[in-house]
């Protein structure tokens, strides 16, 4: 800033929003009006943007301690204007845009500018597939993804609404009852490996909640009992009936549990939200088989800790549900638990799976079938990582992970990126990804795996089960394109994915004449997610004037379901990649190398996002000293 003429000192300062977001602000000193947006611009001649101020404030002089540094507690603390840009609803449809925004967000209403951009406010490509169902819902049309990203703005979307041919919401209508139903597609895709092995857990999907402040056990129990009475997934079992895996629904007094009791006397200066050796011995007893021809598929189990602290269990099989449903089920558990009364449901999940079944010859599917096997045309590649052992031929799926920590700066940096590109931290971490994989295995066409909700109908919002659906989304990476185009071909991929995401994974599979191995899983062995940590503002549930407060931990022991799954993880002031892996495939020494990589090709895209992607060299020293164990179904590992 010095080096510009009107400028005559300066200090610069990092500072954190309310939300916890970090930003950089420039305080100046001059003797004339400076133009902060020709500031700003002089400035990204020369700085990357990430490093540019957000705010400029003119001061009279830069303040100095007794020492002669820059007495920076002095400085004026920036003003920011938020409700500067703030332009409210003009209409009825505006309004509720901006209570969908509102409630999928996490923002408050009267802090959404129709203005506004969707992905700068925190949206991504999942939380979309929701706003979507409810504008399908609310206004009957049928919104497409790329019309989304084509129309960030709750104004551009009232637009594109009003200007946009009807396309009739069709509720889900209550199938008749019956002795039995059929399964869903992912229920099928959990039935038939758990039948395989009836004595593992790699489906159940278990969870603890420490609670601060006293809980009444039989209370706790009685809740329980009222969300088996309201949801008839957690009163289904499942059998064989004339080859066919099917589902039945059993009455509520068909459902004995009891809650699994625990004490624990933790030391003085345990926290209690984390895992000890003595609490993760617990888990593990409590985490067991389930026998899926017997209800309920689920159990609870409660830790007393010193004091009044507990911790609470619950281990449910997958093919009951999905990650969405744990915090349905949550919040159910709460509200009830606070004694208020729900309102009764229109649809349970018997409703859907017998809906899925019959869509599933609907012209919809059909045309998503074309796009999907059009995907994997001529011969479908098989991930060639660098392995440290030769693959099993039963999966273990015992697992571990590392983590790598993006600070606030370089994730700045990369969601700047984003925004100006018009894509979401979703498909830039993607992009990341698929480079990765290319550098350390010289393949340039990558197929990774992603999970998608599976509720793009809007009535199945609020229900409990497993929806989820996999994507396969393949990718070239190649050597000749730059970081900047190929970010823009996966962003249009991913559109095009979630715009036909209803389609089945298994039908694909099929579909493709794609053999089961064992020691793999069907299409793709690299899996990607992608989540934001946001603040719980739901009320929480108060007895005897103490608050009792739930917190949701990871499971143990750790399961890796896929040979390397990576988990990006945004926090308010950084960004971490979880990256798990098979231990029966990796050593863990393995993965904190190409976790390094991951850092390193950052690194070079912040600095210069118009990079090709051969010029992203891994370190050739790091690699000198690894050792890959060569396999002749391996082939050459290029680096």
């Amino acid at each position: 800033m010095l080096k510009h003429k009107d400028i005559k000192g300066t200090a610069v300062l990092l500072h954190e929003d309310p939300s916890g977001d970090k930003f950089i602000s420039a305080y100046y000193v001059s003797d004339r009006n400076v133009n902060t947006s020709e500031l700003r611009e002089y400035l990204l001649k020369y700085l990357p943007g990430y490093m540019v101020p957000s705010h400029f404030i003119p001061i009279d002089r830069i303040p100095l301690t007794p020492s002669g540094k820059i007495d920076r507690k002095t400085l004026p603390s920036p003003e920011i204007e938020i409700t500067e840009s703030f332009i409210p609803p003009a209409n009825e449809m505006e309004e509720k845009l901006a209570d969908i925004w509102s409630q999928v967000l996490r923002i408050d209403k009267g802090k959404i500018s129709v203005e506004a951009n969707f992905f700068k406010l925190g949206g991504h490509s999942l939380k979309l597939t929701v706003v979507i169902a409810a504008i399908h819902k609310i206004f009957d049309v049928r919104l497409p993804f790329s019309e989304a990203f084509r129309f960030p703005s709750i104004r551009g979307l009232s637009k594109y609404i009003q200007g946009t041919k009807k396309e009739k919401f069709s509720p889900i209508s209550p199938c008749e009852q019956k002795e039995y139903y059929p399964l869903s597609s992912a229920q099928k895709r959990m039935y038939i490996p758990q039948q395989m092995d009836v004595e593992g857990t790699a489906h159940n999907m278990s969870m603890s909640f420490p609670m601060e402040g006293p809980m009444d056990i039989r209370k706790v129990e009685q809740t329980f009992y009222q969300l088996v009475q309201a949801h008839e997934i957690l009163r289904t079992s499942f059998m064989v009936l004339d080859g066919e895996p099917v589902q039945k629904v059993h009455e509520p007094a068909d459902i004995r549990f009891k809650i699994q009791l625990f004490d624990l006397e933790p030391n003085h200066d345990t926290n209690p939200t984390y895992f000890t050796g003595e609490l993760q011995q617990i888990e593990q007893r409590f985490i067991r088989p389930f026998d899926l021809s017997k209800v309920p598929l689920f159990r609870v189990g409660l830790i007393t800790l010193k004091g009044s602290n507990v911790i609470l269990l619950v281990d449910l099989h997958h093919i009951i549900c999905d990650g969405s449903s744990i915090n349905i089920m949550k919040n159910y558990f709460m509200r009830l638990y606070q004694g208020k009364v729900l309102p009764p449901l229109r649809l349970q999940y018997r409703d859907f799976s017998q809906w899925q079944n019959s869509e599933l010859r609907e012209n919809i599917i059909k045309q998503q079938e074309k796009y999907w096997l059009s995907q994997f045309q001529g011969e479908i590649p098989i991930i060639n990582l660098p392995y440290d052992y030769p693959r099993p031929l039963l999966r273990t799926l015992e697992g571990d992970f590392v983590d790598v920590q993006i600070d606030a700066l370089h994730s700045g940096a990369l969601k700047e990126i984003a925004a100006k590109e018009g894509t979401t931290m979703f498909q830039l971490n993607l992009v990341l990804i698929n480079i990765l994989l290319s550098k350390i295995t010289g393949q340039e066409d990558i197929i990774v795996g992603i999970v998608t909700e599976g509720r793009m109908h809007a009535d199945l919002k609020n229900l409990i089960g497993v929806f989820i659906n996999r994507l396969a989304l393949r990718n070239f990476p190649g050597s000749e394109k730059t970081f900047i185009q190929f970010l823009g071909e996966v962003k249009e991929r991913v559109i095009k994915a979630f715009e036909n995401q209803d389609y089945p994974f298994e039908e694909l599979v099929a579909q493709l004449g794609i053999k089961r191995d064992a020691s793999r899983n069907p299409l793709f062995d690299i899996a990607y997610s992608f989540n934001t940590i946001e603040n719980d503002t739901g009320e929480l549930p108060q007895q005897d004037s103490n608050q009792v407060r739930q917190e949701q931990s990871r499971q143990n022991p750790v399961i890796s379901k896929y040979d390397v799954e990576f988990i990006a993880i945004e926090y308010q002031k950084y960004m971490l990649f979880r990256i798990f892996y098979d231990k029966s495939l990796f050593k863990r020494t393995t993965m904190e190398t190409i976790s390094s990589y991951l850092t390193d090709i950052i690194s070079r895209v912040v600095e210069n996002n118009h990079i090709s992607i051969k010029e992203l060299v891994v370190i050739k020293e790091i690699y000198d000293q690894k050792l890959v164990i060569p396999r002749e179904d391996q082939g050459d590992f290029a680096f």
